[in-house]
């Protein structure tokens, strides 16, 4: 899903390769549905490995987020807090079946 929404960010088509695996993905139940979505902080530090910026950065969440539904996912996302609290909650999350209101 990752890659098919990599590929949308760069107005790229969707190979056969891609495609094939992604049927094969649906077709096999291979994952999870519930992805659990680490939301932004509201700000990005631009850094050698991290070229784009905070706009880019929500749009590309956008598009994965859509990639992500289109091939019958559940989103959940995981709001922005302390790192200790996020965990926790991921914890909770993928340990309780809980959801986030």
């Amino acid at each position: 899903m990752c890659t098919l929404a990599l590929a949308r960010l760069q107005n790229r088509p969707v190979g056969p390769a891609l495609a094939a695996e992604l049927d094969r993905i649906k077709a096999e139940a291979v994952y999870e549905r519930r992805v659990l979505f680490v939301e932004h902080l509201g700000f990005i530090t631009r850094t050698e490995a991290r070229r784009i910026g905070f706009e880019e950065a929500l749009h590309f969440e956008r598009i994965h987020r859509a990639a992500y539904r289109e091939l019958g996912y559940e989103c959940v996302p995981v709001p922005p807090a302390p790192a200790a609290e996020r965990a926790a909650l991921v914890l909770r999350l993928t340990t309780e079946n809980e959801t986030v209101d």
